[in-house]
């Protein structure tokens, strides 16, 4: 498990986990032929299962997890102001403290039932380096009282550290079978960082004056060191897994991950929008964390399988997902899903089959009367989205609401609507791939009241508007009359636009009113358009153009329906 930046607890910058496996994120690989052992003919042909859960409970931040078999360590801060590392055993469910004491233990990392971790005592000179055997008392593995020694890895009896003593930052290694520590780096121009091992072998990250960074690995039996990486930028938190290694860089300012295979001495660079870092690998999976933007930046947990060159996701929410680890087919990972830092783990399966899209469901249309000029608080509901394939779903709504700037996730997110019909899409994802888009129709209308005494009420189109009782003379202007409300709230003209008459049929067939003196003494909005008034609403429609008989005046109401009311000239 490699180093890293994982986020912030009171100030302090967390350390990342993650060493010795891989750790797990959003890493897309677009493969090649024959490249790192890919196979294409496999790609996007494979599904995969998995399941996840928060393990730890305790309203104390629990961050750093590691993670080997069927123990994850991680650090731990239930016990006040100081760190402690902790464990917890997935074969029987049971958690306990492993270090602990009156200074900070952190920078945890596992392999078999073996622990190893730093001690920031004030006496360490920033860091002491410590291995404990589950259940037994520390040993203390490397301590320089004027020096620092810090993060920490290990695979099997062999642990690899990070070592100031000697006045520059190098990579030191020690068998817990027995001899003393051994210097693998001495270079005078750089440091050597973010050490990771596996077997006999150990890679790290060389740091160069002008902020350049190379690859290098060291076999501690041979002593034999090689240059994994050249190029550009600053190559950095390297893992290592068998004959293969991941890492990361930022040439261009959009980081990317990278694997390397030491059978073959070739590379392949992800290429992915946005920010992928801290690369992990173990078997045939590799990692690295993605930031993910929906439904707003936050960082997410996906698998790679290299030689099927396929993406898989494991935990992608709202939340973040960060600080992960993996080991064969179970990943340990920290989160913010419960508002404090906690401990999870995702178990995956590869299945046989090709994976289906998603399915995604947006309900029924919905109407609801305003609340407001504003509009009106309306919930959605995409529960009845589906997969085909099981997988567990995210969900992305995106609308003319405010909310989340009109990007929202959540099966039934609450969002605000404004005035008249909206179209919301609903985009799943099986974390695999999108569904394709579906739509409802969200109306939020305005109360209306009208056309008032002595003319005949108004009639939502798709109804007949009934007769009227009364007959007016040809010629006459006739006051249309309206009160347009939300709530308790009366809309005037500064509030929402003008009612406006839009048609105007008659036995003889559709009048164009455009083409009609209908406003009479030009004491309306302007046209054909109602002006406020006294609360309400009125438009004076003058008569003298039409012909004795019976008229049905349709007018377009500002959340866009159509009203209409009928009226007898004779």
């Amino acid at each position: 498990m490699a180093g890293g930046l994982a986020g912030t607890i009171d100030g302090r910058w967390l350390r990342r986990a993650g060493r010795g496996a891989a750790a797990l994120a959003l890493v897309l690989v677009a493969g090649r032929a024959g490249l790192l052992g890919i196979d294409p003919a496999y790609a996007q042909r494979l599904n995969i299962k998995r399941t996840y859960r928060i393990l730890t409970t305790n309203t104390a931040d629990q961050w750093e997890p590691a993670i080997a078999g069927d123990l994850i360590v991680f650090t731990d801060r239930r016990s006040g102001s100081d760190e402690d590392i902790w464990y917890y055993d997935l074969s029987t469910d049971a958690q306990g403290m492993v270090a602990g004491g009156p200074t900070s233990q952190r920078q945890p990392d596992v392999s078999g039932r073996t622990v190893v971790y730093t001690d920031f005592g004030p006496s360490t000179g920033g860091g002491d380096i410590y291995a404990v055997t589950l259940g037994g008392a520390p040993t203390l593995v490397a301590g320089e009282p004027a020096s620092a020694q810090t993060d920490p890895a290990i695979s099997g009896n062999l642990i690899v550290w990070e070592d100031r003593r000697d006045g520059n930052l190098e990579i030191y290694a020690r068998d817990l079978g027995g001899g003393p520590a051994i210097r693998l780096t001495e270079t005078a121009d750089a440091e050597e960082l973010d050490p990771a091992v596996s077997g006999s072998r150990v890679v790290y990250s060389r740091r160069y004056a002008d902020g350049t960074c190379q690859i290098f690995m060291t076999d501690v039996v041979t002593r034999m060191t090689r240059q994994i990486t050249s190029g550009a930028g600053c190559f950095s938190r390297p893992d290592i897994d068998g004959d293969m290694i991941a890492y990361d860089n930022n040439p261009s300012g959009d980081q990317d991950v990278y694997v390397y295979s030491l059978a073959t001495g070739e590379e392949h660079r992800v290429v992915l929008a946005g920010v992928q870092r801290n690369a992990h690998v173990s078997g045939d999976w590799i990692a690295a964390e993605k930031v993910a933007q929906v439904p707003y930046p936050n960082w997410d947990i996906k698998i790679y399988n290299i030689p099927r060159d396929s993406p898989f996701g494991a935990v992608t929410t709202e939340f973040d997902e960060q600080a992960d680890d993996i080991s064969g087919t179970r990943v340990a990972y920290q989160t913010n899903q419960n508002h404090n830092l906690d401990i999870g783990v995702v178990e995956f399966q590869l299945v046989s089959g090709r994976n289906h899209p998603p399915l995604a469901d947006a309900g029924p249309d919905q109407t609801i009367e305003c609340a407001s000029v504003a509009g009106a608080p309306m919930t959605l509901d995409g529960s009845a989205s589906t997969d085909f394939d099981g997988d567990p779903i995210t969900y992305a709504w995106t609308g003319p609401f405010p909310e989340n700037n009109g990007l929202v996730p959540s099966v039934n997110p609450t969002v605000t609507l404004p005035l008249g019909r909206s179209t919301i899409n609903l985009v799943v994802n099986d974390a695999q791939e999108d569904s394709a888009p579906d739509s409802m129709t969200a109306s939020v209308n305005i109360h209306v009241q009208g056309l008032g005494a002595p003319l005949a009420a108004l009639t939502l189109e798709g109804a007949t508007a009934p007769s009227p009782a009364r007959e007016f003379k040809q010629g006459s202007t006739l006051p249309l009359k309206l009160v347009l409300s939300c709530g308790a709230e009366t809309l005037q003209t500064d509030a929402v636009a003008a009612p406006e008459i839009v048609a105007i049929d008659s036995a003889a067939g559709s009048l164009d009113p455009s083409k009609l003196d209908l406003d009479s003494g030009k004491a309306n909005g302007g046209g054909l358009r109602f002006r406020s008034s006294e609360g309400g609403w009125v438009y004076n429609l003058s008569t003298r153009a039409l012909r004795p008989g019976t008229y049905t005046i349709w007018i377009k109401m500002p959340d866009g329906r159509r009203y209409s009311a009928a009226v007898v000239l004779r």
